[in-house]
């Protein structure tokens, strides 16, 4: 019996956690950088709507979101600032959704 339970249990956790998975964006040009609302975080904004898919974001968003309690929020910041000024393209991948429509940054990539 408690063998069954355990493995129920494993299941359950196996199969959800495809709810939690994030997504990674593909390639996009950034249109703008934002900051100064209060709470300090880093608004990004592409020229491509993107799709937010599982995110639980209204679709067709073009906002993102870099919260400043991020772990790796400056190196982040700093990755972002450099493809705009240098007008890169940045991989990003996004997790959760802010505020209804703005896609959660957790890590920034840039295509040189």
């Amino acid at each position: 019996m408690l063998k069954s339970k355990v493995l129920i249990a494993i299941l359950a956790i196996w199969a959800s956690t495809g709810a939690f998975a994030g997504t990674t964006l593909g390639f996009q040009t950034l249109e703008g950088l934002m900051s100064g609302f209060g709470e300090e975080h880093m608004l990004v904004r592409t020229i491509e709507n993107l799709t937010a898919g599982g995110e639980g974001c209204e679709a067709g968003t073009s906002l993102m979101v870099l919260l400043n309690t991020h772990m790796e929020y400056k190196t982040n910041q700093a990755l972002l600032m450099l493809a705009l000024q240098g007008n890169y393209e940045v991989s990003i991948y996004v997790d959760g959704c802010v505020e209804g429509n703005k896609l959660e940054i957790k890590s920034v990539r840039v295509q040189g």
